[in-house]
């Protein structure tokens, strides 16, 4: 039913795709897309990729704080496999990590679901923070209001975990969501872990991960401007791109598809790129990040999928004997 839910979103972010090639002048978009620097491909990858290793860092360092150690090589398949349901609201398909670990660490699912609230957390918090930061350096007043009332949003939510009080009112809300519903009769342990992962210490230090990684997305951003030829500073690259992705996850539509390349392509025409080049650079810079990544989270999730498989018969064996 999932998987279904997953090839409808895809089907329908293609067609997007596809009108919004035809809006922007399909010829002119591609003589754009064809005078590509073919040497930065590899470079823009490169960038994204090293982002992926920093944040499987982050939860590595997040899954030790609640007492779950994976190898390096098991936990970089595990969050690189999540990526393979970002395809849905907010990201927060990837939550199927707690199945994976269930599986294969007979973890709780109580107990780790909180692990990806305070990745996406992390993840806007960081987005946030590099789009005040450059907007302000960039004098882009077009984003300090929108971007200021998110930041004030955002923060006010860390607040409510971090206060019992609060924090009933929330979970009372959490608990609607079909999603949550199931923790009902175990939510003490999805409440103490939650709360014990917003604490000062590791808020912070998960929030510098947050930062360092996402410094290399905006790297990304910035090389997939350079290798349409179009010489914007690293701030308004950066700027234009973390807001677009922002935007398009408080959407909660799946992927954000349509509401971050709008946005992305608004922001660019305002300041006079266009329609057919804002588009082109847009799409490169979906396709390299997002759609290469759900691709490889595709891949690690059949990595995963066999290991969880071969614990499976390695401890029914163990039983028989």
């Amino acid at each position: 039913m999932f998987g279904r839910k997953v090839i409808t979103v895809i089907i329908a972010v293609t067609v997007f795709y596809i009108l919004m090639v035809v809006y922007s002048d399909a010829n002119q978009m591609i003589k754009y897309l064809h005078n590509i620097d073919i040497g930065f491909v590899s470079l823009i990858l490169l960038s994204f990729l090293i982002s992926i290793l920093i944040k499987s860092v982050r939860q590595s360092y997040l899954l030790n704080s609640i007492s779950i150690r994976l190898g390096f090589v098991q936990n970089v398949a595990l969050y690189i496999a999540g990526l393979s349901m970002t395809v849905t609201p907010g990201g927060m398909g990837q939550m199927i990590k707690s199945h994976y670990l269930l599986k294969l660490q007979d973890q709780p699912i109580s107990k780790t679901l909180p692990i990806v609230i305070a990745e996406r957390y992390n993840d806007i918090l960081a987005l946030v923070s590099f789009t005040i930061l450059f907007a302000a350096i960039e004098n882009l007043t077009i984003l300090m209001i929108p971007i200021f009332a998110i930041g004030i949003a955002i923060a006010t939510g860390g607040i409510m975990i971090r206060s019992r009080n609060l924090f009933r009112s929330l979970q009372e809300l959490l608990m609607k969501i079909s999603i949550f519903k199931g923790l009902k009769n175990s939510s003490a342990e999805f409440n103490s872990t939650l709360v014990s992962l917003f604490e000062n210490r590791k808020l912070f230090f998960s929030w510098l991960l947050s930062m360092a990684a996402f410094f290399f997305d905006a790297v990304g951003i910035f090389m997939c401007f350079q290798s349409l030829k179009l010489n914007f500073d690293f701030g308004f690259t950066t700027a234009f791109g973390f807001s677009s992705i922002v935007l398009g996850a408080i959407s909660f539509i799946p992927a954000g598809a349509g509401v971050t390349e709008v946005s992305f392509v608004h922001l660019l025409s305002h300041y006079g790129v266009e329609i057919s080049e804002a588009t082109a650079v847009v799409l490169l810079v979906r396709l390299t990040s997002m759609w290469f990544l759900t691709f490889l989270g595709v891949v690690a999730t059949k990595f995963i999928t066999r290991n969880s498989k071969l614990a499976a018969t390695v401890d029914s064996k163990k039983i028989t004997r």
